[in-house]
C-alpha cells in the first residue's frame, strides 16, 4: 500500500502538508487524499477506481464560513447527499437523485438564545419532485408554529400555519395561491373561535369576511370589500343583537355609515352618518322607533348643531334646536313645547348660565319664569311672574336654595296674601316662612332640619275672632301644642300626641260668656271622652262619650242657684233615653224618652210631703195620664226597671 506524503516548503500552493493513500483491492482500487491547507482547514477525498465517492471538510481554525462538509457520490460520481455544518450553527443537509436536490433539510443547532439558536426556525425541509421542480417547504420555528408550503412546478399553490404551542392569537392559517404564485386565499382559525376568511385577485386583497363561531364577540360576522387600490370599499356588519351596521369608503376614508336596527332591540330604527372629505363627522340623522327624529352637524368633526323633531308625537316637545360652540359645548338650546311653552337655555364654558321659559298658549298658571346660574353651572336665581300678577323670586348659594320671596303686589284679589318670605338653612331645608294675609293676618312658622316646629299667628287688623296663636310640633313635625287667645278674652290650650288632640282646656277670663272653664279629653285616634263645663252661677257638667257619641251627662248646682241638687242624662246612639233629676227637697224626677221624646215621668217623694209615694205621668196621643202610688212596690212593672237602675237609694 504505497503512501506518499507531499509538503510545500516553499509555499508555492495554498496547502501545507497533502497525503495520499494508495490500495489495490481485489475487485477495486482506491486512493485517499488528505490535504491540511496554510489556513488550518482539512480536506478528505476518497476515490474508489478514480471516481470520487466521498468528500470531507472541516475547518478547526476557523478560516472558512463553515465548520464541516460531508458529500458523497454514486459509482458514477453522481452526488448523492451532502452534510454542512456553517460557523452560525445552520447544519444542511441534501439529498440528490440523479443528481438534482431531492431534499434540503436545515437545523438551527446553535448552543445560543438559551439553546434556541440564532434564527426564528429550529428545522427547514425543502422536498423536490421527480422532475426536480420545488414540490414543499416545511419549516418548524422556535414557537412551536410549524409552516407546510406546498407547490407546483416550482411556484406556491397552498401554505397551512399551525401553532402547536399556543404561541400565537390563531390556531391555524390556511393559505391558497393562483398558477402565478399570487396569493388568492387565506383562512386564519383564531384561539376564540373567531374565523377571517380573505379573497385576493392578482395579490391585492378584494374581501375579508370574520365569523364569530366562538360566540366571544358582540358580532356575527363582517364582510368587508376593497377597492382596486387595496383600500376599504365598504365594510358590513352583523351584531348578535340583529343591529346592522353598512359603512362606505372612497380612497380609504369612510363617507357614509348606515345602521339598521333589523331585531328591534334598540330605540331607533335607523341611524345614517355622512362623513366628509377628510374622514371626519359632517351629519348624522337617527330615527327613532317612537318617531322623534334627530339630526346632528358637525365641522371639523365637532357638532355644531342638533336638531330633533317629534315626528311621532311621543314627546311633550314638538322640535328642540341645540347649538354648539367651535369648542363643541353647548352654546344653546331652544325647546317647543307641544302645549306652546318655550324655553330658551344658554351656556358658557359648558354650562347652563340661564334658562328662560314663556307660556305663550297661556297653558300654564304662570306666564315667565328666568333662571340664572353661577359661571360653574349652579342655581343662583329664578323668578317666575304669575298669570294673576303675583311673582316669586328664589335666591341660591353653592346650589341650594337660601330665600324665597314672593309678591302679589299689583293684584290684591289675585292670592289671599300679600307677601310670602321663606328662608332655607345651609342644606336647603326649610327654616322659617312669614306670611302677610290681605286681611292683615301675620304667619311666621319655624322650622328645623325642614320638619316644623311652631306655628305664630297674629291677627293684626282684627279680622278673625281671635288676637293670637302658637302652634308648637313635635321631632316628626306633627302637631302637639296650640294656643289661642280669643278677641272677647277667652284662650284655648290644645293638646294632641301622635298628631291626635287629647286634651283642651278653655277659659274665660274677661267672663264674657256663661262659663268659666271647660275641659275636653280625648282618647284613641282623637275621638272625645270626656268633657267638664263650670258655668259662671257655679254649677259643673260633666259629659261622657264614647267613639266621639254623648252617651252620659251629670249636671250639680254646687252653689244652689237652682231647685234641684243634680241632674244625670243617660244617652243610647247619641239620644236622650233617661234623665233623673234630684231636687233640693231629696224627690227624684226620673223623665223616661223615646225617639227624642219624653214618654213619662215618674216622681219619687223621698221627704214625705206628698200623699202619695210615686206619681207617674204617662204622655201619649190622647195628652198625659197621672197616676199616683202609695208604694214604689205598686207601679207597674214595666217602669220598676227605672225606678232600680236610677233611683238606688229608694
Amino acid at each position: 500500500m504505497p503512501i506518499t506524503t507531499e509538503y510545500d516548503l516553499e509555499d508555492a500552493f495554498d496547502w501545507a502538508e497533502r497525503t495520499t493513500v494508495e490500495a489495490t483491492h481485489s475487485t477495486y482500487t482506491s486512493k485517499d487524499v488528505y490535504t491540511l491547507f496554510d489556513d488550518g482547514h482539512t480536506e478528505h477525498e476518497a476515490y474508489r477506481d478514480d471516481i470520487l465517492i466521498r468528500f470531507e471538510l472541516e475547518d478547526p481554525e476557523d478560516a472558512l464560513p463553515i465548520q464541516t462538509l460531508s458529500v458523497k457520490y454514486n459509482g458514477h460520481g453522481e452526488i448523492t447527499e451532502s452534510e454542512k455544518l456553517d460557523d452560525d450553527y445552520q447544519r444542511e443537509i441534501i439529498n440528490y437523485y440523479n443528481g438534482v436536490p431531492e431534499t434540503i433539510q436545515l437545523f438551527d443547532e446553535s448552543p445560543a438564545n438559551g439553546g434556541l439558536g440564532l434564527h426564528s426556525w429550529a428545522s427547514i425541509v425543502r422536498i423536490w419532485d421527480e422532475n426536480g421542480s420545488f414540490a414543499q417547504r416545511l419549516t418548524e420555528y422556535d414557537n412551536g408554529v410549524f409552516k407546510a408550503e406546498n407547490f407546483e412546478a416550482g411556484v406556491r399553490h397552498s401554505m397551512t400555519e399551525t401553532d402547536h404551542s399556543d404561541a400565537k392569537a390563531w390556531g391555524q392559517i390556511e393559505s391558497f395561491y393562483d398558477s402565478d404564485g399570487e396569493l388568492a386565499e387565506r383562512v386564519t382559525h383564531y384561539d376564540d373561535g373567531i374565523i377571517k376568511a380573505e379573497q385576493f385577485e392578482a395579490g391585492a386583497r378584494t374581501v375579508t369576511s370574520k365569523f364569530d363561531e366562538g360566540h366571544v364577540a358582540a358580532w356575527e360576522s363582517i364582510d368587508t370589500f376593497f377597492d382596486p387600490d387595496g383600500g376599504v370599499a365598504e365594510r358590513v356588519t352583523y351584531f348578535d343583537d340583529g343591529t346592522i351596521k353598512a359603512e362606505q369608503f372612497e380612497g380609504g376614508i369612510r363617507t357614509v355609515t348606515s345602521r339598521f336596527d333589523e331585531g328591534n332591540v334598540a330605540g331607533w330604527d335607523s341611524i345614517e352618518t355622512f362623513f366628509g372629505p377628510d374622514g371626519r363627522l359632517a351629519e348624522r340623522v337617527t330615527f327613532y322607533d317612537d318617531g322623534i327624529i334627530k339630526a346632528e352637524r358637525f365641522e371639523g368633526g365637532a357638532r355644531t348643531m342638533t336638531s330633533q323633531f317629534d315626528e311621532g308625537n311621543a314627546a311633550a316637545w314638538e322640535r328642540i334646536e341645540t347649538f354648539f360652540g367651535p369648542d363643541g359645548q353647548m352654546g344653546g338650546r331652544v325647546t317647543l313645547y307641544d302645549d306652546g311653552i318655550i324655553k330658551e337655555e344658554r351656556f358658557e364654558d359648558g354650562f347652563r348660565r340661564s334658562v328662560y321659559e314663556t307660556d305663550e298658549q297661556n297653558v300654564a298658571a304662570w306666564d315667565s319664569i328666568e333662571t340664572f346660574y353661577t359661571p360653574e353651572g349652579e342655581l343662583d336665581l329664578r323668578m317666575t311672574r304669575f298669570d294673576n300678577g303675583s311673582t316669586k323670586l328664589e335666591d341660591f348659594q353653592d346650589g341650594v336654595r337660601k330665600s324665597t320671596f314672593q309678591s302679589d303686589a299689583f293684584n290684591a284679589s289675585a292670592e289671599e296674601w300679600e307677601t310670602i318670605e321663606t328662608t332655607f338653612d345651609a342644606n336647603g331645608s326649610l327654616e322659617e316662612r312669614v306670611t302677610n294675609f290681605d286681611n292683615g293676618i301675620l304667619k311666621t312658622e319655624t322650622f328645623e332640619y325642614g320638619t316644623r316646629k311652631a306655628t305664630f299667628l297674629e291677627d293684626r287688623e282684627n279680622a278673625a275672632d281671635w288676637t293670637s296663636s302658637a302652634s308648637f310640633f313635635d321631632q316628626d313635625g306633627r302637631l302637639a301644642e296650640r294656643q289661642t287667645d280669643f278677641d272677647n278674652g277667652t284662650a284655648k290650650s290644645e293638646f294632641f300626641q301622635d298628631g291626635f288632640r287629647t286634651a283642651t282646656f278653655q277659659s274665660d277670663g274677661e267672663n264674657v260668656e256663661d262659663w268659666e272653664a271647660i275641659q275636653s279629653f280625648y282618647g284613641p285616634y282623637g275621638m272625645l271622652t270626656d268633657r267638664v263645663i263650670q258655668s259662671d252661677n257655679g254649677a259643673w257638667t260633666r259629659i261622657q262619650f264614647e267613639n266621639g257619641t254623648r252617651t252620659f251627662s251629670e249636671k250639680v248646682d254646687t252653689a244652689d242657684e237652682f231647685e234641684w241638687n243634680s241632674i244625670m242624662s243617660a244617652y243610647e246612639g247619641g239620644e236622650l233615653v233617661l234623665r233623673q233629676t234630684i231636687q233640693d227637697d231629696s224627690d227624684v224626677l226620673l223623665g223616661i224618652y223615646q225617639n227624642q221624646e219624653r214618654i213619662a215621668q215618674l216622681e219619687v217623694d223621698l221627704d214625705g210631703s206628698d200623699p202619695w209615694e210615686v206619681k207617674l205621668i204617662e204622655f201619649g196621643a190622647d195628652g198625659k195620664l197621672t197616676s199616683t202610688y202609695d208604694s214604689i212596690a205598686d207601679v207597674p212593672e214595666a217602669y220598676q226597671f227605672y225606678l232600680d237602675t236610677a233611683v238606688p237609694a229608694v
